[in-house]
């Protein structure tokens, strides 16, 4: 894999930011130990850990699994018998994440919670999928914890293993939840990030701490362009995030690089991890792996919000 473009713009600290980090030690701060925390979903009281995994006043059990996470998805609240990305798509987006082509979003994302939380924070990475941006952000927390939640089993199971195996001194805990209905109690988190998975805002509100942050990464105009070329007659680039009610936006950038994918499997992984996977034809799929040497756009914005203090910042929905 050949790199042909540099970055558009390189993450930087936000103004006024990188020499007063948002201090984690104000009243709204989680416990000091490095427990888990959640909180059940059916009753929402507060989870202890046991022997087997957790339970709550009300004896609502969870058990953890071998690998370490617990699932905290009732049954009544999945949706469908397999939730979330296919077993496929995960183990697609897990070989190619594997490549490190995304590599440079990776350390974007994990500067910018550098610049902008102490070593003690709380972060959720909501929608984690197999940890692979949970464990760079691991990476900057030498006393903070970290929870990766995401609604498909097979992605936290390999998230946690993989946890296990490259990040055991951290305090990293993984679960199966949906972002609808965060398995945590209300002021929990110093910094709540979300790459490319759908969240509900007031959730997210609900969790955050006052002084609290959003950041976000998105699919930026071109990304997957060339891919949209193959699919659609007339290709339109992705749209800009719209800011999400009761929250202002505080910073803004953008990440670009142009990829050559030399190797059939990477090709075939990066279609399949994505939404295009479902709207590209068979037969023009085995075409573009075939062919070879696929010129790529990744293209991606990260933004950064914080609670709105009053209604003149806060972002409005679109009508």
């Amino acid at each position: 894999m050949n790199s042909e473009a540099q970055k558009n713009r390189q993450i930087t600290p936000l103004s006024g930011q990188n020499s007063n980090k948002m201090s984690t030690h104000t009243q709204e701060a989680c416990p000091q130990d490095k427990s888990p925390q959640y909180r059940c979903p059916l009753c929402k009281t507060p989870l202890t850990a046991n022997q087997q995994g957790f339970s709550c006043a009300n004896r609502h059990q969870f058990d953890r699994a071998k690998e370490g996470y617990v699932n905290l998805l009732p049954v009544q609240n999945k949706g469908s018998k397999i939730p979330g990305d296919s077993p496929e798509m995960v183990i697609s987006r897990r070989d190619f994440l594997a490549t490190d082509a995304y590599g440079f979003l990776q350390q974007a994302v994990a500067y910018t919670l550098k610049s902008l939380l102490d070593k003690t924070a709380t972060v959720i990475d909501a929608g984690c999928g197999e940890g692979y941006y949970t464990n760079a952000l691991a990476e900057q927390l030498s006393e903070g914890q970290v929870y990766g939640v995401d609604i498909a089993k097979a992605a936290v199971r390999y998230a946690a293993k993989r946890s296990k195996a490259i990040n055991a001194t951290k305090a990293q805990h993984f679960c199966v939840a949906s972002n609808i209905n965060l398995p945590f109690a209300d002021n929990f988190a110093d910094l709540i990030c979300k790459i490319f998975a759908p969240v509900e805002p007031t959730e997210i509100a609900r969790v955050l701490k006052s002084n609290g942050v959003f950041m976000t990464v998105v699919p930026g105009p071109k990304h997957l362009f060339e891919l949209k070329q193959v699919i659609y007659e007339f290709p339109k680039e992705h749209q800009p995030e719209v800011c999400p009610a009761g929250f202002e936006l505080v910073d803004t950038q953008s990440l670009t690089q142009t990829q050559v994918l030399s190797k059939t499997a990477d090709i075939a992984n990066l279609c399949q991890m994505t939404p295009f996977s479902w709207k590209i034809a068979a037969q023009k799929k085995q075409q573009l792996i075939e062919a070879g040497d696929l010129s790529i756009t990744f293209d991606f914005v990260v933004n950064v919000y914080r609670l709105a203090q009053d209604e003149q910042t806060s972002c409005k929905l679109k009508d």
